[in-house]
């Protein structure tokens, strides 16, 4: 179990696993859905900043994983507690299974609710084509934390 310190390994080494898992899951589900986002970004900054491009998409694409993993490392005190209880009380045990399958049907209705549709169509816009943003390296990197905050807010961790 991710959640769990194994025998001869540290809390620092559980964490650094995790955060490892946690990273790679990112940016294998998550960079697919950013990448129009950071195109869109793209063309509205391009006109001001031809010279930097790379290194404001890269900023963008920066603050919106520094979102997720905030989260993911929100998550783990939690997951890590749940976890030790689960291993000292058989019924928490028994109702994990329950609860998770509770969790996966509300987030699998969530997909198809009017809220989620908008904001994913929120995140389709931002930014507009044609649409002009500022090309400051503070700007790039709130712009991520805005998209990151927006996406947080429509899927479920």
């Amino acid at each position: 179990m991710m959640w769990m310190r194994m025998p001869g390994q540290t809390w620092l080494d559980v964490v650094a696993s995790f955060l490892a898992a946690w990273i790679g899951m990112m940016a294998v589900m998550m960079l697919p859905s950013l990448v129009p986002m950071l195109r869109r970004y793209r063309y509205a900054v391009a006109a001001t900043a031809e010279a930097r491009l790379g290194c404001l998409i890269a900023l963008v694409a920066s603050g919106y994983f520094f979102v997720w993993t905030a989260i993911g490392m929100s998550a783990f005190p939690l997951g890590a507690a749940i976890s030790a209880i689960e291993m000292q009380q058989p019924a928490v045990a028994r109702a994990i299974p329950i609860a998770a399958g509770v969790v996966v049907l509300l987030a699998g209705a969530l997909q198809f609710s009017a809220w989620k549709s908008h904001h994913l169509t929120c995140c389709r816009e931002m930014p507009a084509h044609g649409t002009t943003l500022t090309a400051g390296a503070g700007a790039a990197w709130r712009h991520g934390l805005g998209l990151g905050f927006t996406v947080a807010a429509v899927r479920p961790a």
